[in-house]
C-alpha cells in the first residue's frame, strides 16, 4: 500500500514539471496565454489541490480494494509454482543420484549376475548329471532284468525243446525196438498191475 502511495506521489510530481515546460516550449504568445490562465487560478490552486487528493484518495482505495486480492492470488500463485519447481528439482536431484549410485555400483551388480549365472549353470548342469546318471542306472538295471528274463525263459524253452527230443528220441527207439510179443507181455503186466 505505501509502495503505491509512493508511486502515485511520484507520477504527479513529476507530470506537473513536465506540463509546465510543455507550456513553456510553445510560441511566446502561447506562453504568455498559459502564464495568464496560471495567474488567474491561483485563486482555484487550493481546490485543484483538494479535487487531486480526492482522486488519489480514491485510486488508493480502488487499489487496496482492488489490488490487494489480485496481488496476493498472484503472490501465492507464484509461491506455489517456486515450491513446485523445488520439489521437482529435489526429486530430479534425488534421481539423479541413484543413477549415479547404480553407475557406479554397475561392475559389482555384473559381477553379481554373472557369478549367479554361472552358479545357476552349475547346478542345472549337475541336476541334468545326476537325472542321466539315474536314467543310465535305471535302464541298466531295466536291461538287465530283461537278460535275466529272456534267458530264463531261452533256458526254459531249452529245457521244453530237449525233453521233446528225448522223449521223441525214447519213443523212436522204443518203436524199433518194439515187437508183437514185447508189446503183448507190456500190456499183460500192465493189466495185471491195475487188478491188483
Amino acid at each position: 500500500m505505501k509502495r503505491i502511495a509512493l508511486c502515485l506521489v511520484f507520477a504527479a510530481a513529476t507530470t506537473v514539471p513536465l506540463v509546465r515546460a510543455a507550456a513553456q516550449s510553445g510560441d511566446t504568445g502561447e506562453a504568455a496565454k498559459v502564464d495568464k490562465a496560471v495567474e488567474d487560478d491561483d485563486g482555484m490552486i487550493a481546490w485543484k489541490w483538494a479535487n487531486f487528493a480526492v482522486l488519489m484518495a480514491a485510486l488508493l482505495w480502488a487499489g487496496m480494494k482492488f489490488g490487494k486480492p489480485y496481488f496476493t492470488a498472484q503472490t501465492e500463485a507464484i509461491n506455489q509454482g517456486l515450491d513446485e519447481a523445488r520439489r521437482h528439482r529435489e526429486d530430479a536431484e534425488r534421481r539423479s543420484a541413484d543413477v549415479r549410485m547404480k553407475l557406479a555400483n554397475i561392475g559389482d551388480d555384473i559381477e553379481r549376475f554373472r557369478r549367479t549365472a554361472l552358479a545357476e549353470q552349475a547346478a542345472e548342469m549337475e541336476r541334468q548329471r545326476q537325472r542321466m546318471t539315474a536314467e543310465v542306472e535305471a535302464t541298466w538295471a531295466n536291461s538287465s532284468q530283461q537278460i535275466e528274463t529272456l534267458g530264463k525263459h531261452a533256458r526254459l524253452d531249452l529245457r521244453r525243446f530237449a525233453s521233446s527230443l528225448a522223449l521223441e528220441l525214447a519213443e523212436q527207439r522204443i518203436r524199433q525196438r518194439m515187437n508183437p510179443a514185447i508189446q503183448a507181455t507190456l500190456t499183460s503186466d500192465f493189466v495185471e498191475k491195475l487188478k491188483a
